[in-house]
This record gives C-alpha cells, sequence and structure tokens, in this order.
C-alpha cells in the first residue's frame, strides 16, 4: 500500500515479520529444512494477498508449522485432496469472485476435514451476519488481521494438540 506521499506504507503484518526475523533462529532465517523426523502440523493458508501469504509463511514456519500455499478456492481444494493438511486459515473475501465462507462449507462436506480446525481471518471490523452464523454453524475460528498473530499461533498450538489428545484418547 502506498500513501499519499507515493512511499509505501508498512502494514502491521510487515513490523512483525521483520521483528520475527530478527529473533528467529537460523534453521527459518536460511531456510535450512527440519530433520525429517521432526512433525509439523500442515496448514493450509488460503488468501488472495501476497504480503499476507508471505507473513504466515514465514510466522508458521518459525513456530515450527508446515504452511501451505493457496490464492483461491481452487488451488486449495487441489492441495487438500492432494495432502493432508492438519488446519486451514481462509481469508473471508478472496478477491471479487469467491468467499472464504465458500471454502469452509467445501471443507465440512468432505470426510476427512468435517472437523479440521478453520480459521477465518478479515481485516472488515463490519462482517455481514449471514457470514458471522455461517462461521459459527461451521464451527470456525474468527480472526482479526489486527489481532496479534501470535495469537493466532497459540490458538492453532492449542487447538491442534487438544485434537491430538482427543483423538490418541479415544484409540
Amino acid at each position: 500500500p502506498r500513501g499519499d506521499s507515493g512511499k509505501r506504507r508498512v502494514s502491521p503484518l510487515d513490523r512483525i515479520v521483520f521483528v520475527q526475523f530478527l529473533t528467529q533462529d537460523p534453521d527459518v532465517a536460511t531456510s535450512i529444512p527440519l530433520s525429517a523426523s521432526a512433525a509439523r502440523p500442515t496448514i493450509l493458508v488460503v488468501d488472495d494477498e501476497p504480503s499476507t501469504q508471505r507473513t504466515l509463511d514465514r510466522l508458521l514456519a518459525f513456530y515450527r508449522f508446515a504452511p501451505r500455499q493457496a490464492s483461491n478456492i481452487q488451488d486449495a481444494t487441489l492441495i487438500a485432496e492432494r495432502e493432508p493438511v492438519d488446519a486451514f486459515v481462509v481469508d473471508l473475501t478472496l478477491g471479487r469472485e469467491e468467499s472464504g465462507m465458500d471454502m469452509v462449507a467445501w471443507l465440512r462436506r468432505q470426510r476427512g476435514y468435517a472437523m479440521a480446525p478453520v480459521f477465518v481471518l478479515t481485516s472488515d471490523l463490519d462482517i455481514p451476519d449471514r457470514d458471522r452464523t455461517l462461521i459459527r454453524q461451521h464451527g470456525a475460528h474468527l480472526f482479526y488481521k489486527g489481532q496479534s498473530l501470535e495469537l493466532l499461533i497459540d490458538r492453532l498450538q492449542r487447538i491442534l494438540a487438544d485434537s491430538t489428545a482427543s483423538a490418541s484418547g479415544s484409540r
């Protein structure tokens, strides 16, 4: 985004990524993969904004997730059908033609993803009642882009830990 002076404005997500890179370990900074034996939950980020994709990709990798990226529903469904995904982060507004709620509805119709954790991202504080209702009905978690991304990471970690504990307890 550019301001009135023509200079690029720094978004809060850009600042967070910069701070993360100042404090992160060498494995992430140099893109050296973690050992193959380390189990890392796969998180599919579905967002049409490249800056949001990059930010979440770096942040998720920093916290030892295995991020995947898609900029639209078609690409996201192909990834989800091709490889197992542990959780989803989906932008509410995917361009002019698509809604993130369409992606969430598709996930809930899939046997393997009917109960998968889904976070719906939005920068809009005025979410239509229809979308709020769908988010609740589908058991998704609403997350505002202005919130601390550390909060998103914390929620992802807790929800995935709870689902792992539930799965191992039911065996």
